[in-house]
């Protein structure tokens, strides 16, 4: 991942972390979902990344 995609990953997080949270969960696993997608499992940023949402989400 380089630094661009992770600047962008992290105003996308800051942005869903500042929204309504009636949508927020529902944001956030879509965003885990494309982060996934993009990046795949052995990513060492995107999984720091992935951890960040998932304690977010509080799961």
């Amino acid at each position: 991942m380089t630094f661009e995609q992770m600047n962008k990953w992290t105003q996308r997080f800051n942005q869903i972390k500042g929204a309504s949270q009636k949508l927020k969960n529902k944001r956030l696993g879509n965003m885990l979902n494309d982060l996934v997608l993009a990046h795949g499992p052995n990513d060492f940023h995107a999984r720091q990344m992935y951890l960040a949402v998932m304690d977010e989400m509080e799961v």
